[in-house]
């Protein structure tokens, strides 16, 4: 029962994230940057904005850039992954080709 309410807290705090920063989830990066820098120029405490509304877009950005950077490297280690796997399975059929024609 844990593991679900984190992962529908996960999933909803994501969306409302996304939503913070008036962007689609499929969004790039450079346009999550924009968005980001133009909603700050407007919440900032500086320039009229509320500290709270403030922070609250500053961690909705920076929760979207670490998981996307998080899926970025898991993503990076599966292909490696795949590469390792496929080339160990390539120089095993070819060393047991080599060890067939030194047995003839």
């Amino acid at each position: 029962m844990n593991n679900i309410y984190k992962k529908v807290m996960i999933y909803y705090n994501m969306n409302t994230d996304y939503q913070r920063l008036d962007i689609d989830i499929q969004s790039s990066n450079e346009e999550l940057k924009k968005a980001y820098q133009k909603k700050a120029k407007l919440l900032h405490p500086g320039k009229g904005g509320s500290s709270e509304d403030f922070n609250q877009l500053k961690e909705s950005y920076d929760r979207i850039i670490k998981q996307r950077k998080k899926r970025s490297f898991n993503d990076s280690f599966l292909q490696r992954d795949y590469i390792n796997i496929a080339l160990s399975n390539r120089f095993q059929r070819m060393e047991t080709m080599i060890l067939k024609e030194m047995n003839r």
